[in-house]
């Protein structure tokens, strides 16, 4: 499933965001190719591997690394944590990729916790 779940995020990410963001900058000029295409990619495994999250979350509570209540305790430092990771990374398009990469982990972090805490219920 997670093989699935990575291959997944990244044609969702390359066959609609990719060209969502591209078309937000269709008055700038692309200076290089590679670097266009290498953003692309940058993108499209980024949400691959933000789609591994609820996953990773699963599995950690479940074999009892972190506990639901810890994951819950510790989402400011991991969002503060995320923020300067991503925010000191090379990307392009004026930060519109940095930001999707930020409101989508965001998404899957909160919805993966919902659902954790419902199946504790």
């Amino acid at each position: 499933p997670s093989y699935l779940l990575l291959l997944a995020g990244s044609y969702v990410s390359y066959k609609f965001l990719v060209p969502y963001l591209y078309s937000f900058s269709s008055g700038n000029p692309f200076y290089s190719a590679e670097r266009t295409v290498m953003n692309a990619l940058k993108l499209s495994f980024s949400l691959g591997f933000l789609l591994q999250i609820p996953l990773a979350i699963f599995l950690l509570d479940k074999f009892r690394i972190v506990s639901y209540e810890t994951m819950r305790a510790l989402r400011l430092p991991l969002y503060l944590v995320l923020i300067a990771l991503i925010f000191n990374s090379s990307a392009d398009l004026g930060g519109l990729t940095m930001i999707v990469l930020l409101l989508s982990f965001f998404i899957m972090f909160e919805l993966s916790l919902f659902v954790l805490g419902l199946s504790k219920r």
